[in-house]
């Protein structure tokens, strides 16, 4: 038996429809998911170029002239250092990188607006993460895709990749033993600790820079009409600030 809807049951189920599609596309549009989206794609290229194989440069010799026709081949001290461990370890830079723009973002939003008046953004806290894992994934990718193509030595070169220092070096042979600390060996330019922190403290000097210019005070501790309407109304402001303002404005169209 064929089921039989009614012409009026039809606006039901296309409310029913559009409201699911409405929820998804506002919830979309709230938590701002095809920027995330965007951010965590950059990160998987990053990753994509951090894997793949570094671009090969010759590794550098120097001849020593013994005499007129003997020569020996000599390493370049300039990557001949010894691999010390990192001043700074990867968990520090994104701890420290990360933690202290969201901690001070936080504060700027719900601790300084209860003893100072401040200028209340709508979702300043979900963008300000955006715009921190956006920086921070264009920043990466481009310092990965960076080093993948340019495959500069680091000092600590012949350290990184376990150079066979048993063997007398002809000046071609590739003497590593370590495929992986030859790999990293070659990913000395551009430093990735800087470019992490220059993104990161780019964001929070940004935040620090609009949040100090955005709150400007008459010296009488009342705002202006015109920057009352710049700046909107202050979160704990007082009465009579508020009346203040509004007497100052009648008093002049009189």
């Amino acid at each position: 038996m064929e089921s039989i809807t009614s012409v009026a049951e039809l606006p039901a189920l296309a409310r029913h429809e559009s409201s699911n599609g409405g929820k998804w596309e506002r919830l979309t549009r709230d938590y701002r998911v095809a920027e995330f989206a965007i951010s965590v794609i950059m990160y998987g290229f990053a990753l994509f170029f951090a894997k793949i194989q570094v671009a090969q440069r010759e590794i550098p010799n120097i001849e020593v002239q013994l005499n007129a026709t003997t020569s020996v081949w000599a390493r370049d001290p300039t990557i001949n250092n010894k691999e010390k461990a990192q001043q700074v370890p990867m968990i520090a830079l994104v701890g420290i990188g990360v933690g202290a723009p969201v901690i001070v973002n936080l504060f700027i939003n719900y601790a300084l607006p209860k003893f100072h008046r401040v200028r209340i953004i709508p979702h300043d806290v979900r963008d300000f993460f955006l715009t921190i894992v956006q920086s921070t994934s264009m920043a990466t990718l481009l310092t990965q895709f960076t080093k993948n193509m340019t495959g500069r030595f680091r000092p600590c070169f012949y350290d990184m990749c376990k150079w066979n220092y048993d063997v007398v070096w002809d000046g071609v042979t590739n003497l590593c033993q370590s495929a992986s600390g030859e790999k990293e060996g070659r990913k000395s330019f551009p430093s990735g600790h800087a470019s992490f922190a220059f993104a990161t403290m780019l964001v929070l000097t940004g935040k620090l820079n609009s949040t100090s210019s955005g709150i400007t005070y008459a010296s009488s501790g009342s705002l202006s009409t015109d920057q009352e309407s710049e700046l909107g109304k202050p979160t704990n402001a007082r009465n009579e600030y508020v009346v203040n303002v509004h007497n100052r404005a009648n008093n002049n169209g009189n």
